[in-house]
């Protein structure tokens, strides 16, 4: 939690100072995280969001929640890239490999089944054979 000393202050009701202050706090806890995102469109998106102040002494800094929301922020501006594809970890891109060869499976034996069969399935059971080929959502 907080200290007992620490204000949590309006960025509305802050002093320029205290404004310029929480600039290099907040560059170097996020600067990895933007580093595409230029210094001047930096700051006017942390003006733009108006977060809340936490002064502690002469030590002005973002609640936890306040820099949270901030980050949320910043990764929409339209200065930052759209990732296009973008990235997914090796075992997302597995199991995606894995539905999508389950889902050919799926379609392939339709037609070998029916032959097997030798008559037509039932409304269920064909339901239940298409569904993997079906896209998500």
């Amino acid at each position: 939690m907080f200290s007992p000393t620490a204000l949590l202050l309006p960025y509305a009701q802050a002093t320029a100072t205290q404004r310029t202050q929480v600039l290099p706090y907040l560059q170097d806890r996020l600067q990895l995280h933007f580093l595409t995102l230029p210094e001047r469109a930096f700051v006017r998106l942390v003006q733009e969001f108006e977060p809340v102040l936490l002064l502690t002494g002469t030590q002005v800094t973002l609640p936890y929640p306040e820099v949270t929301q901030l980050v949320q922020y910043l990764g929409h501006a339209p200065e930052l890239p759209l990732l296009d594809p973008p990235f997914y970890y090796p075992t997302a891109l597995e199991l995606a490999q894995y539905v999508l060869h389950t889902s050919e499976l799926t379609v392939g034996t339709l037609p070998e089944l029916a032959r097997a069969l030798g008559t037509r399935c039932g409304p269920r059971f064909g339901a239940l054979l298409h569904r993997p080929a079906l896209p998500a959502g």
